[in-house]
């Protein structure tokens, strides 16, 4: 678990800060590395209080992940076909699909905030990051593709292809 959501205040960065979440034990989150160990380092050992920030979990990745699946799928599968009969099972298929795209971020979101991984905050940033990626990435291309049918000179062959 994040330190960020333990509930104490005894968690100092390198500079002596204390950047302890100091909340209390009504959430019952447990930090299985504490309880448990790792096998490389604990939350104690001087190089993690050094390297560790435990708010550096803004934006959310796997938010990222699970939203860029998605616009994936809605590439791939496209919109739903009316002209499809509901008996089909490219119909089916395509329905389950479209509610994956859906269901998938969804859960992803539901995960990481309920094992503590991430607030909510942390989630609405990871898809503002991904729109903005999503539409810079986007004008970039309309803006190549239109420079490149502008720059295209037509072919003087006179065979037909």
């Amino acid at each position: 678990m994040p330190p960020r959501l333990l509930p104490v205040c005894d968690f100092f960065n390198a500079a002596g800060a204390n950047v302890g979440a100091c909340l209390t034990t009504e959430y019952s989150f447990i930090d299985t590395i504490g309880a448990h160990g790792s096998l490389l380092w604990d939350w104690n050992d001087e190089s993690v209080k050094t390297l560790n920030n435990p708010y550096a979990a803004f934006p959310s990745q796997h938010t990222i992940f699970a939203a860029w699946c998605a616009l994936t799928w809605i590439h791939l599968f496209g919109p739903a076909s009316p002209t499809l009969p509901v008996r089909s099972v490219r119909y089916w298929l395509r329905a389950v699909l479209r509610w994956g795209i859906v269901v998938y971020p969804m859960v992803t979101i539901y995960c990481i905030v309920v094992t503590a991984n991430h607030y909510i905050s942390d989630a609405l940033g990871g898809l503002v990051v991904l729109a903005f990626s999503y539409a810079a990435v986007h004008f970039y291309y309309v803006f190549k593709s239109r420079s490149y049918v502008a720059s295209r000179t037509p072919l003087t062959s006179p065979l037909p292809y």
